[in-house]
C-alpha cells in the first residue's frame, strides 16, 4: 500500500501520450542447404546458429512454442539433449524461443568439432524432420509442462523477478498475469497447439551462419 501511495504522489501528474510503434514482421525464406561461414581461426570449434521465424510476444501461441522448443532443444532432457549432446555427436545443441514486439524467433545453437559440421547438420535436420512429422508425444508434453511450470512458480518467489515480470507483460501486452494464470496458460497448451506452431512456423529452412576454422559450404 506505501509503494501505491508513493507512485501515486510522484507519478499522478505525468500526462499520457499516444505512441505508436510499427512492427511488421520480417519474411524470407532462406534455403537449408546455404550457410554462411566465417572463419576465425583462433577458434577450435565450429559454432552454428539458426534462425527461423517464431511466434511474437503478443502472439497466443507462443506457450505452445515455448513449449515445443523445452521437448525439442532445452539444455537438459531435451530431443537434441539425448541425440546429439548425450551421444558425443555435439557438445552444445540448444533450441530457444525468443519473443519479440511484433515477430519472434526460434534460435538453435551447434557446437562440434569442425569436421563433423556437416554430419551434425544432417542429423538436425533429420531430427527437426521427424518433429514436424510425428510431433510430440503426451509424456514429452507433460513433462515440459512441469519443468516451464515450475520454473514460473521458482522465479515468482524472487520479487525481482516477479516485479521485472509484471512489469515486461504490461508493457508487451498491456495485461497483469499472476502466477496461477501463467501456469494455467502452460498447462492449457495441447499436442494440437504444439503442432500448429510447427505448421506455422517450420524450423527448416533457416537462416544458418558458422563461425570456426572450417569455412567450406556444406
Amino acid at each position: 500500500d506505501r509503494i501505491i501511495e508513493q507512485l501515486e504522489a510522484e507519478c499522478s501528474d505525468w500526462i499520457n501520450h499516444a505512441v505508436r510503434r510499427d512492427t511488421n514482421r520480417y519474411s524470407s525464406t532462406p534455403n537449408t542447404a546455404d550457410i554462411t561461414n566465417i572463419q576465425k581461426d583462433s577458434a577450435h570449434q565450429q559454432y552454428i546458429i539458426q534462425i527461423a521465424d517464431g511466434p511474437s510476444a503478443t502472439d497466443t501461441d507462443r506457450s505452445a512454442g515455448q513449449l515445443m522448443s523445452t521437448i525439442f532443444g532445452d539444455d537438459n532432457n531435451s530431443r537434441l539433449f539425448w541425440d546429439l549432446i548425450d551421444t558425443g555427436k555435439a557438445e552444445y545443441a540448444v533450441l530457444e524461443s525468443q519473443e519479440y514486439q511484433g515477430s519472434g524467433i526460434f534460435l538453435g545453437y551447434l557446437c562440434c568439432p569442425p569436421e563433423n559440421q556437416q554430419s551434425l547438420l544432417q542429423r538436425y535436420y533429420q531430427l527437426t524432420a521427424d518433429l514436424h512429422e510425428n510431433g510430440v508425444t503426451q509424456q514429452e508434453l507433460d513433462t515440459a509442462q512441469a519443468k516451464v511450470c515450475s520454473h514460473i512458480v521458482l522465479r515468482g518467489e524472487r520479487p525481482a523477478n516477479r516485479m521485472f515480470n509484471i512489469g515486461s507483460n504490461w508493457i508487451q501486452r498491456g495485461i497483469y498475469e499472476t502466477t496461477r494464470a501463467a501456469v494455467d496458460r502452460i498447462e492449457a497448451v495441447t499436442r494440437h497447439d504444439i503442432q500448429k506452431v510447427l505448421d506455422k512456423y517450420p524450423l527448416s529452412p533457416a537462416t544458418t551462419v558458422a563461425t570456426g576454422p572450417k569455412t567450406e559450404q556444406h
